[in-house]
């Protein structure tokens, strides 16, 4: 038996009514207006914006960056799902300059945060605490395999 189905817009009021409800209990206790709620719903069952970005120095390409703009009530946000430097280039700054870049077209694309994955211990941990990410120790990445 199927019981899911894709959203659309003829229900999105139903679907902000949900949501309402849902985020309005304990433990968010979020206060939304349904106006606010249907327009997140609708930028997200509309939305198609992913990004694969790129840094050059002396037109080689240095590193890229792929991720999507991500709708949220409150402000949308940029979620990276893979960064890298080539590793040749590693150690030299240009990830950092890279990331200085990004922030900046990020905010000038309406975005207001970056949020992102990484394993602890890495070095790409510590890369990024250096570079202005804070680890947030009441959240936790989840995984399921499928």
């Amino acid at each position: 038996m199927n019981n899911i189905s894709i959203m659309t817009s003829s229900e999105i009021e139903q679907y902000a009514l949900l949501y309402i409800s849902a985020y309005s209990a304990e433990p968010w206790k979020e206060e939304y207006k349904t106006s606010q709620i249907i327009d997140y719903i609708q930028r997200f069952i509309n939305f198609n914006e992913r990004y694969g970005i790129i840094y050059k120095i002396d037109n080689k390409i240095i590193g890229l960056v792929l991720g999507m703009k991500i709708p949220a009530p409150d402000g949308d946000y940029f979620r990276i799902e893979d960064m890298c430097i080539n590793s040749s280039e590693q150690r030299k700054g240009y990830g950092s300059e890279f990331f200085n870049q990004l922030k900046y077209y990020i905010k000038q694309n309406g975005m207001d945060s970056i949020v992102l994955g990484t394993v602890k211990g890495y070095p790409s941990f510590e890369f990024y605490i250096k570079n202005g990410f804070r680890h947030v120790e009441s959240s936790a990445l989840m995984f399921c395999e499928l």
